[in-house]
């Protein structure tokens, strides 16, 4: 293949932007895909070979039902997630800012729901898959997502309410897998316009090299959820990809309960329950992901649990501190996040940072005001005020 900057955005390979081209075999089978990579790898004109992957998003229980509650503190009673991550006292000092833009690599957004409508920039929305939904979300989970980060406040509560919301559709609705390229096509999206967040709740247990380079040469925050699949990631001889990926601009997160323990549904009487996947290498930090309420299609609002849940309130988290110091590089902003978490002996040994965000803490760490802490640069401080100026080069993991 001639090494050339493919003149179509969505036919480049982000590392070395060498054309892709896509083949399908006449006859089907694992072995015969493996055959063929084989054969093609032999070639000098082939870079490389992968399977066409595929994969789902990453919620796992929920119940759709009318919102209602009476505020409390700015915060509604049964958005717990929201009151858990110290939100209110984060709105104190921003609620992100018109200029940050968050790309939500999912199922879609629902383009007019009352929540999302005014906070999406519908001329840079994409539908990435064959089909063609691409101002709709005909499954839910990509506005529940959204809705986490962003709402408005009328059903459903964003972190980040202020912030503008791209929806970059890759997956299939009802839980069917879709292709992997498609997300590669969504990064490369990203790149294109300047979207420095992206959020994705899915992934499986594909390995993809070609995704792996496309996440490694994005400009920005990705933010990963963990999986579903209460197992630890770092030993397993399936981790749950892309999540698994240790890059300094990748924020794996896994899901937590009210009790900020890692989260846990399903079975009877404790016996086969399923949870949020862990790994004291793999998973990052950990965010409220049992029965969080948020948006969905048609201006309804309703609960899911799941990791997929988890990962749009660190996104909302980033969006936050980018609003406030825009500046910052990318993976010192991955870094406050880590190092202004709730530790909990709960997460200690099963993440990076050992907790579960604050967006309060993150924020104001950004910000580089006097803060009150106990983790901080990886090591204890005395509780109390602690003076900082924060420097691109202060923290390192």
């Amino acid at each position: 293949m001639k090494r050339e900057i493919a003149k179509d955005p969505w036919q480049i390979n982000l590392d070395n932007y060498r054309r892709i081209l896509s083949l399908r075999l006449q006859e089907s089978g694992k072995e015969n895909v493996l055959r063929a990579i084989r054969i093609l790898e032999r070639r000098d004109d082939v870079v490389s070979a992968t399977p066409n992957f595929y994969e789902v998003f990453q919620h796992a229980i929920g119940d759709h039902d009318t919102f209602s509650s009476m505020r409390a503190h700015g915060i509604p009673s049964n958005q717990w997630g929201l009151s858990q991550i110290d939100a209110a006292r984060a709105w104190g000092i921003t609620r992100g800012s018109n200029e940050v833009i968050v790309g939500v690599m999912d199922t879609g957004i629902d383009a007019n729901h009352n929540d999302l409508r005014s906070r999406l920039m519908n001329n840079l929305a994409s539908d990435l898959t064959s089909e063609n939904h691409r101002l709709t979300d005909p499954d839910g989970h990509g506005t529940h997502v959204a809705g986490t980060i962003a709402a408005q406040g009328g059903l459903s509560y964003g972190l980040a309410p202020n912030i503008r919301l791209v929806s970059l559709r890759v997956l299939y609705g009802n839980g069917r897998a879709a292709p992997v390229r498609y997300q590669i096509n969504a990064i490369a999206h990203a790149i294109r316009y300047n979207i420095r967040i992206l959020n994705f709740s899915g992934g499986g247990t594909s390995n993809d090299p070609d995704r792996l380079q496309a996440i490694k040469h994005f400009p920005g925050i990705f933010i990963a959820s963990a999986g579903n699949d209460n197992r630890n990631n770092d030993t397993h001889s399936q981790p749950h990809f892309p999540s698994s990926h240790r890059l300094p601009n990748l924020i794996s997160v896994g899901a937590s309960d009210s009790n900020d323990n890692r989260a846990r549904w399903g079975g009877i009487l404790g016996i086969n329950r399923s949870g949020s996947n862990y790994g004291l290498r793999t998973v990052c930090v950990f965010a409220p992901g049992v029965g969080i309420r948020g948006s969905l299609p048609d201006n309804r609002a309703g609960n899911l649990t799941g990791t997929s849940m988890a990962a749009p309130f660190v996104a909302g988290i980033a969006a936050m501190i980018q609003s406030v110091r825009p500046d910052l590089r990318e993976n010192t902003k991955r870094a406050i996040i880590m190092q202004t978490v709730d530790q909990s002996s709960s997460f200690q040994n099963i993440s990076v940072s050992g907790g579960r965000v604050n967006a309060y803490h993150a924020v104001r760490f950004a910000m580089g005001l006097s803060y009150g802490a106990t983790w901080i640069f990886g090591k204890y401080i005395t509780p109390g005020t602690y003076n900082m100026s924060i420097q691109d080069t202060q923290i390192n993991l």
